[in-house]
C-alpha cells in the first residue's frame, strides 16, 4: 500500500495527510475549501479538483468528513463522488464519525463493486492527529484491515479491529459518551474551582492525584480558567456526536439519562453560538448560561 487518496483537511484531517506523507506515502488530496490543499501540496502532496479524482491509482481512498451526508455526497454524487472512479479492490477507510447504520449501507453498496470498507473513526483529538497517536477503531472485513496496516501505524498507536462494519462506530459513539460526560464532570469542577478562592494550580493537583483523575481532567481546567477555547474539537461536532450516540442507544431500546442530559447541553451550547468552541468552551456555556 504505497499510494493514498484523502478527502476532508479540517483539523484533524489535514496533520493526518500530513504524517502519510512523512511516512513516504504518495498521497493526493482534496478538500471543499481549496486553500487548505496549499500546506500539503507545498509537502508534496498532488491536489485533485474533485473527490472522484482522488481515486485512480490509490490503493486506499481515507475520508475524514464532519458527517453522515457529507460521506454520502463524496461517495455518491453522480457528478463528483468517487463511486463513478473506485474499481474492484481498493480500499475506502471512513475515518469521519458518522452513522453506524448509514455506514453499514455504504459498504454493501461499495461491495456490490467489489470495493472494500472501513469504519475506523478516531479518537484522540487534533493532538494525536498531529503526533500520529490516534486511536483507530475499525470495523470491516480483517483482511481489508490487514491490508491497511501501514496506513494504521502512520496514523495511530493504539489500532483495534473490533469487528465487522459499522462496530468501529458504535465503539467511538461510547467513547464519546464517556468522553462527554467526563468533560462535563470537569466543567463543574473547574466552575466550583474558580468561584471557591481556592488555588487553582493546589485544587488540580490535588483532584488529579486521587480518584478523580481523568484524561478531561489532565486536559481542559487550566484551558477553561484561562479562557483559551480554540478548537481542537469542536462543541458542534461533539453535539452531532451526542446526537449519534442518542440514536444508538434508542435503536438498542436502551434510556441513557446522563447522554440524555449532555446532548441536551451541547445543543444548547452550539445553539446559543458556541459551536466553533472547543469542547471546553462548554465552560464558558455555563458561566453565561448557568450562572
Amino acid at each position: 500500500m504505497k499510494r493514498i487518496g484523502f478527502i476532508g483537511l479540517g483539523v484533524m484531517g489535514a496533520p493526518m495527510a500530513a504524517n502519510l506523507l512523512k511516512a513516504g506515502f504518495k498521497v493526493t488530496v482534496h478538500n471543499r475549501t481549496r486553500g487548505k490543499c496549499a500546506p500539503l501540496e507545498n509537502a508534496g502532496a498532488r491536489v485533485a479538483d474533485s473527490p472522484r479524482d482522488v481515486a485512480p491509482g490509490a490503493d486506499a481512498v481515507v475520508l475524514m468528513l464532519p458527517d453522515t451526508e457529507d460521506v454520502n455526497t463524496v461517495l455518491f454524487d453522480q457528478d463528483h463522488g468517487i463511486a463513478t472512479t473506485l474499481e474492484a479492490g481498493q480500499v475506502v477507510v471512513d475515518m469521519s464519525t458518522i452513522d453506524p447504520a448509514s455506514s453499514v449501507e455504504f459498504g454493501r453498496t461499495l461491495s456490490a463493486r467489489e470495493v472494500h470498507w472501513l469504519d475506523a473513526p478516531v479518537s484522540g483529538g487534533q493532538k494525536g492527529a498531529v503526533d500520529g497517536t490516534l486511536s483507530i477503531m475499525v470495523g470491516g472485513s480483517p483482511d481489508a484491515f490487514d491490508r491497511c496496516r501501514p496506513l494504521w501505524e502512520a496514523l495511530g498507536k493504539n489500532i483495534l479491529h473490533v469487528g465487522p462494519s459499522g462496530h468501529g462506530l458504535m465503539l467511538k459513539l461510547i467513547n464519546q459518551v464517556a468522553v462527554a460526560e467526563s468533560l462535563l464532570a470537569t466543567t463543574e469542577a473547574a466552575r466550583l474551582i474558580a468561584h471557591s478562592g481556592l488555588q487553582a494550580d493546589k485544587a488540580l493537583a490535588a483532584l488529579r492525584a486521587g480518584t478523580a483523575r481523568s484524561g478531561m481532567l489532565d486536559l481542559y481546567p487550566e484551558k477553561m480558567l484561562q479562557g483559551d477555547f480554540a478548537p481542537g474539537f469542536r462543541i458542534r461536532l461533539m453535539h452531532k456526536d451526542l446526537r449519534l450516540a442518542v440514536n444508538m442507544a434508542r435503536t438498542l431500546g436502551l434510556s441513557l439519562p446522563g447522554l440524555q442530559l449532555l446532548y441536551t447541553c451541547f445543543q444548547e451550547a452550539e445553539a446559543a453560538g458556541f459551536g466553533e468552541d472547543g469542547t471546553q468552551g462548554l465552560y464558558r456555556f455555563m458561566e453565561k448560561h448557568y450562572a
